[in-house]
């Protein structure tokens, strides 16, 4: 199995941008229906991320839960951060689009032998277009 860690609510908050962290604690207090949203998109991507690496018969899925392929959390914290920033009201940086254009490229690549689309490790230039197992984090042999 390759890595895999846990991604809870509780890392996203420890995680979160003190400017996004202070948007969030002021929409919770205007919108104290919304208290669980974010515990409710961390288990949507937590599993929209295990789905696809699980659909990769390549890849053995870890059995806990709460837990994605460590090659692919930050992508999950990022369309987190992202879904709930828009659902906030808050404009995103365009640089931000960027990062949720990358964590898509890796969910749709995630369930084929695919392609590394974050740059080698050794060297090449980025992105690389190895063979790239996304579930093991390393190159096809």
């Amino acid at each position: 199995m390759g890595a895999w860690s846990e991604l809870t609510v509780t890392k996203v908050l420890a995680a979160m941008p003190t400017d996004l962290n202070t948007l969030y604690q002021a929409w919770i207090d205007a919108n104290p229906g919304k208290g669980n949203r974010l515990a409710e998109l961390t288990v949507l991507f937590v599993n929209t991320f295990r789905e696809a690496a699980g659909a990769n018969p390549a890849c053995e899925v870890d059995p806990d839960p709460t837990m994605v392929p460590t090659v692919a959390y930050h992508h999950a914290m990022n369309l987190i951060y992202a879904s709930l920033s828009m659902e906030m009201g808050v404009r995103l940086a365009s640089e931000v689009g960027n990062l949720v254009t990358q964590a898509n490229i890796w969910l749709r690549m995630a369930p084929v032998a695919d392609v590394e689309m974050t740059g080698s490790d050794v060297g090449g230039g980025s992105p690389s277009y190895e063979p790239w197992n996304s579930c093991r984090g390393g190159r096809v042999i």
